[in-house]
């Protein structure tokens, strides 16, 4: 089941959300949307996340890296004529997290009470920061 969860996030692009200098709108994240929409019942099924028609891509990440203990924050706005978009940035880590350097042995250092557990601590591995 694991290495379908690993998959399944991989499938859906979700390493992008983990680069901490990338930003996101809704726009840029369109194709993400479309194929979590895509395969909602099969999100549902791996990751126990749920996805309606009317999420909206941000959500759906959100909901995902929360399976990480991660999120998404919100950094302003971008505008080009009337069109504005809210811009959003990883959140950095808690400053009493202590994950600073090592991400992945403070995440196998929590395996027991982290929201993430191994799932993370894969991804964690695997993530070039």
């Amino acid at each position: 089941m694991l290495s379908a969860q690993i998959r399944a996030m991989e499938i859906l692009g979700i390493r992008q959300f983990l680069d901490p200098d990338r930003e996101f709108t809704s726009l840029n994240i369109e194709e993400f949307e479309q194929g979590c929409k895509a395969m909602r019942w099969e999100i549902k099924e791996l990751l126990g996340v749920g996805i309606n028609d009317r999420d909206r891509g941000i959500a759906i990440a959100q909901r995902i890296l929360k399976k990480l203990d991660r999120q998404l924050k919100y950094v302003g706005w971008t505008a080009t004529g009337k069109d504005r978009r809210r811009v959003y940035k990883l959140a950095p880590l808690a400053e009493d997290d202590n994950r600073e350097g090592n991400l992945c042995s403070m995440a196998r250092a929590r395996l027991p009470t982290c929201r993430a557990g191994k799932l993370g601590c894969w991804l964690i591995d695997h993530t070039k920061f």
